[in-house]
């Protein structure tokens, strides 16, 4: 996957949680160790928000710069 967008007026349906919690499940299946960047868009969640997101689907921060952040899952993660 390059980008994910959830327009606003889909918001709050759980549908982007879903599709990560199964590229996570395959990724644990896997061993495989997902690396994304973060990155902001106009009239989308903040930087905040989106960190909180995917945290709560076992992403810690690696690093940040202007483009936005890095976060990392290692298998098993939660």
């Amino acid at each position: 996957m390059t980008e994910v967008v959830t327009l606003p007026r889909f918001r709050g349906r759980g549908w982007a949680s879903e599709l990560l919690r199964e590229v996570c499940s395959e990724a644990d299946r896997e061993g495989v160790e997902l690396v994304l960047k973060v990155e902001t868009s106009p009239g989308g969640l903040t930087e905040a928000e989106l960190l909180a997101w995917y945290q709560r689907h076992g992403f810690t921060p690696v690093s940040a710069d202007p483009e936005g952040l890095t976060l990392r899952r290692r298998p098993g993660s939660r």
